[in-house]
């Protein structure tokens, strides 16, 4: 573990020449390889592999594709319950891949991207590039899912219970809300919003989940506010690993705390 932790701590704010050193190595492989193993695997392990592939394929469309490419149907299954089954491992690797395909659409690689690899992304959306999100995993996860995800993410830890490891929950979470305000057709953030507040509807509907996903991002985000922001190294780092400026995460934290704290009438 502490090998894959080395490499992790290596690639973070590498160039593209660097990630194809490690690429080069049969790391991708050996990495996504450990996750559909039949074998018990701690936290840390689960945390330290996903860690290591996100650094592997962040702002990189060779590794990318290579990696999907990599994912057979039962892969895919097993990959995906591990990221939804592990949401404070899983959410900065997750967050890595939804940077990396809005970087490739805003540079308009996306139909190129999408002939190279249509098992990714359906041919059928070749004609509304608007309107795609990248599908990944063999089939519409992300499209159909990153309400769910965000709202995993706005669940899995409370104001109390934040530590080092888990703090990024909270920015993953945010990235995404970000993310699809950006999208012409998400209806803004008030259409993002209402998305995900109806994906934690639905899952404290289907489970024991009771804790509003909303409410409980809220609380994080003034924490956000008043702690957060005030780590300059942990800021500086959001903003070079995102590439999204430090002024637009601020903008949105404050617009979203708009959006759920309304001003109470007098």
């Amino acid at each position: 573990m502490w090998v894959s932790n080395a490499i992790e701590t290596f690639l973070r704010g590498c160039d593209p020449s660097d990630q194809m050193l490690v690429y080069n190595h049969g790391l991708l492989e050996h990495v996504t390889a450990e996750f559909v193993r039949d074998v018990f695997q701690t936290c840390q392990q689960i945390q330290s592999n996903f860690d290591l592939l996100g650094e592997m394929i962040k702002f990189n469309k060779f590794i990318v594709t290579r990696f999907l490419r990599l994912l057979s149907d039962k892969m895919t299954a097993k990959f995906v319950q591990t990221v939804e089954a592990n949401v404070i491992d899983s959410n900065v690797f997750m967050r890595s891949l939804v940077l990396t395909f809005d970087k490739l659409e805003r540079e308009d690689d996306l139909d190129e991207f999408i002939i190279e690899h249509p098992l990714v992304c359906p041919l059928t959306q070749l004609g509304n590039k608007s309107n795609a999100f990248f599908p990944l995993f063999q089939f519409q996860y992300v499209r159909e899912h990153w309400a769910n995800f965000a709202s995993m993410c706005m669940r899995s830890i409370t104001v109390a219970e934040i530590t080092q490891e888990n703090i990024s929950c909270m920015n993953t979470a945010l990235c995404l809300c970000i993310l699809e305000t950006r999208r012409p057709n998400s209806g803004g953030l008030d259409g993002v919003l209402k998305a995900i507040g109806a994906a934690s509807d639905a899952a404290a509907a289907a489970s024991d989940v009771k804790t509003p996903a909303l409410d409980n991002f809220a609380k994080l985000l003034r924490f956000w506010l008043t702690t957060y922001l005030k780590r300059v190294r942990d800021c500086l780092a959001l903003e070079q690993m995102s590439q999204i400026p430090l002024k637009e995460w601020k903008r949105n934290v404050d617009d979203i705390l708009k959006h759920l704290s309304p001003p109470k009438a007098v």
